[in-house]
């Protein structure tokens, strides 16, 4: 029996359709939703009991995943898995190093191309262009690095690390106008 740690939420339950034991889903952008092949859907449900239903068959609709349950599985069960969400063991969790979600880079350290850690993601949010990160700085000042493929060379989820290249010509000191931004702490 896996412990509540050793799950790991990839998305969730969009909707059900009980009469086809069918159910729509939505995976965080960073989890590869290779469902092609799987055996078995795991879902968290609202009073925290996790599920495991076996799958039919995947279709791949557009980013959101339908799953056919197999018979056997009951309406009441797949009615009950409405706005759960979907974990998987820890251990065969696959993410990756170019797509994801801004709200996933919250809470990782920001490394240059030299290996220097400028600071912590502290809060992303997404403007009309692009995404924006809040990177708080070793010396407590706030930088805002836009997420842009100029910038962002890659997401280690492993070591919690976002690499970028030269932020210079893009990032905005927010706590001073009067230097211009290195990247690195003095």
């Amino acid at each position: 029996m896996q412990t509540e740690s050793q799950w790991v939420r990839i998305g969730a339950v969009l909707s059900t359709n009980p009469a086809r034991r069918q159910v729509r889903l939505e995976i965080v952008g960073s989890y590869v939703p290779s469902l092609e092949g799987v055996a078995w859907l795991y879902t968290r449900l609202l009073s925290g009991q996790v599920l495991k239903s076996k799958v039919e068959k995947v279709q791949a609709v557009g980013a959101n995943p339908i799953v056919t349950l197999v018979p056997g599985v009951t309406r009441d069960t797949v009615a009950m898995l409405a706005k759960a969400a979907v974990v998987v063991p820890a251990e065969q969790v696959v993410r990756s190093a170019t797509g994801y979600d801004l709200t996933e880079l919250e809470g990782l350290d920001v490394e240059t191309l030299d290996g220097e850690i400028l600071g912590r993601v502290e809060a992303t949010f997404t403007t009309p262009a692009h995404g924006v990160m809040e990177v708080r700085r070793k010396n407590g000042a706030s930088l805002l690095v836009p997420v842009i493929p100029e910038v962002i060379q890659s997401v280690d989820w492993e070591r919690n690390r976002v690499r970028v290249g030269d932020i210079a010509p893009y990032a905005a000191d927010m706590d001073d106008d009067d230097e211009p931004v290195t990247g690195v702490d003095t």
